[in-house]
């Protein structure tokens, strides 16, 4: 079993044509991906959750009738700076799990600590774990910030677009100083683009560079976060020192 824990491109909001959709599903399973959090980013609506559901039941169906060994999960990335946290009920959220215990959450580039501060810790204060996407993207978070948000239970997901170089040298930067310090829960392909998905591409990288039971990790908490399970949040990583997969 291989999940795609953060797939983005599917949502009420911009339906693809079935043809289009399945040169997604054939690209996905081509990644040796068998099951997929289709999460797109948006802020909290009331209506979202529904009209999610109903579109994944409906792309799933068109799967089963072709015979694609796709399976999907509805879920939604939460554009937090975008949602006001004076307004927030768990109707709104589409969760990660089925035991509400993981909400996936977008991080912008531009995206100041205290615009994330509020609703998170809401979500905190009623026992509900975001899940940080896109962190390593970030131009304004210190890594004091960072390590504030993990403290306080946060986790973060990076994405193999990042890994991969795919979205800039200072984000490929930032996802491997992360993975190499341990600061990384899971790996998702926030893919928008069919192309765009480079999953096991950057799992092969990361079990090159720091062993294979990282990346085995990595694949567990995906499971666990579909499940609703506890994270894996240590991790054995190389003791002998190594170059970063950079040039300066």
């Amino acid at each position: 079993m291989l999940i795609d824990p953060c797939f983005s491109g599917l949502s009420p909001q911009h339906p693809l044509e079935k043809e289009a959709w399945f040169t997604w599903a054939n690209q996905l399973v081509q990644q040796g991906v068998t099951h997929a959090l289709v999460a797109p980013c948006c802020p909290l609506d009331p209506t979202f959750p529904s009209a999610m559901d109903d579109l994944v039941l409906e792309y799933q169906t068109l799967l089963d009738r072709r015979g694609i060994p796709l399976c999907l999960f509805a879920s939604q990335l939460v554009d937090v700076e975008a949602s006001p946290h004076q307004h927030y009920t768990t109707d709104q959220l589409l969760f990660a799990d089925l035991n509400q215990r993981y909400v996936l959450a977008a991080i912008h580039p531009t995206t100041p600590f205290e615009a994330l501060y509020p609703l998170l810790f809401e979500w905190l204060k009623d026992d509900i774990r975001p899940v940080l996407v896109g962190m390593e993207t970030s131009e304004v978070m210190s890594a004091n910030d960072q390590e504030h948000l993990f403290s306080q239970g946060c986790y973060f997901l990076v994405s193999s677009q990042s890994v991969m170089g795919l979205n800039g040298n200072r984000a490929k930067q930032a996802a491997w100083r992360a993975l190499g310090q341990g600061q990384v829960q899971l790996i998702g392909s926030t893919a928008t683009e069919p192309d765009g998905t480079h999953f096991t591409e950057a799992l092969s990288a990361i079990r090159k560079r720091f062993g294979t039971s990282y990346g085995d990790d990595l694949l567990l908490n995906a499971k666990a976060l579909v499940n609703g399970d506890p994270l894996i949040t240590q991790f054995q990583l190389p003791k002998t020192r190594w170059r970063w997969p950079f040039s300066r």
